[in-house]
C-alpha cells in the first residue's frame, strides 16, 4: 500500500568498534496483488524475502558507528570518534586539530574536502581514502559539524 515500508536489518552485537561498509547495494521489490482469502474483503501484496546470503550484509536496528580510522599518505594514523556529542580528531592516538594552532582537546568543528583532501577548521589535514568518506560524513552528521563531504562523495565517485 502507499507509505509502506521495507527496512534491511543486521545486528552487529554489542559493544562499540563495529562498522560494515555496504557499496554499490541494489534492492528491486516486486508487489504482486493477491486474491483476498474468503473472509477478507482486502487483497495483501507478496513480497519475496532477500536471498539468505545477503543477511550478513543488512543491518539491525539504528546503531551507528562511533570511530573511523585510517593512516594517511605520511603515515599517521588518523581517527575521528564520537566522544560526548563532539567529534574529536586523533593524530597518531593524541587528540588534535589544526597544525601549528592546534587545540588539544582535538574537537572538530567544521570539515572542509576537495577531491579526497579534507581539512579541519584550521585549515589542516590530508588525504583521506575513498572508501573512509562516507563514514566519516556520517560521524560528522552525528556530532552537528559543519562539512561539505557530501560534495567530495560524489565528485570522488564521478571522478
Amino acid at each position: 500500500q502507499p507509505g509502506d515500508t521495507l527496512q534491511f536489518q543486521f545486528r552487529v552485537g554489542g559493544g562499540g568498534g563495529h562498522s560494515l561498509l555496504i557499496q554499490n547495494f541494489v534492492v528491486s521489490a516486486t508487489f504482486v496483488p493477491v486474491d483476498p482469502g474468503p473472509q477478507d474483503n482486502q487483497a495483501y501484496n507478496e513480497v519475496a524475502m532477500p536471498p539468505v546470503w545477503l543477511a550478513p550484509f543488512l543491518f539491525e536496528g539504528q546503531t551507528h558507528q562511533r570511530e573511523v580510522t585510517y593512516t594517511d599518505g605520511d603515515g599517521d594514523v588518523i581517527s575521528f570518534k564520537l566522544e560526548d556529542g563532539n567529534l574529536v580528531k586523533y593524530v597518531n592516538g593524541t587528540p588534535q586539530v589544526g597544525g601549528n594552532r592546534r587545540t588539544s582537546d582535538g574537537i572538530v568543528t567544521e570539515l572542509v574536502c576537495r577531491g579526497t583532501r579534507v581539512n579541519d577548521q584550521h585549515g589542516w589535514g590530508g588525504n583521506v581514502p575513498r572508501e573512509v568518506l562516507p563514514q566519516l560524513s556520517a560521524l560528522a552528521d552525528l556530532a552537528g559539524v559543519e562539512h561539505n563531504l557530501p560534495s567530495c562523495i560524489s565528485d570522488v565517485a564521478d571522478g
